[in-house]
């Protein structure tokens, strides 16, 4: 086999020297906007009420009230009688 070309060489010694100059970037730290901070305290509530709903309940609890509610809509898709 024959040894690489000094082409190639240069070409990985570049893309080294490039990794080494990002790698010497510093790392900026962005902080939320106090909207964003404000989102994410909506969010936290919103998450713990509705775990909190869930335990209150039993699985046949949340079955009966679904049920319930099924059987309060309109039937949609059945057929109306028409005629005598």
């Amino acid at each position: 086999m024959s040894a690489p070309s000094g082409k190639l060489r240069l070409k990985k010694h570049k893309k080294a020297k490039l990794f080494q100059k990002e790698k010497a970037r510093p790392v900026i730290s962005i902080e939320p906007t106090p909207a964003e901070k404000a989102f994410e305290e909506y969010q936290k509530k919103n998450r713990s009420k509705r775990v909190e709903e869930r335990v209150s309940k039993t699985h046949k609890e949340r079955v009966e009230e679904y049920n319930k509610k099924l059987s309060e809509l309109t039937e949609h898709f059945d057929i109306p009688r028409v005629g005598s």
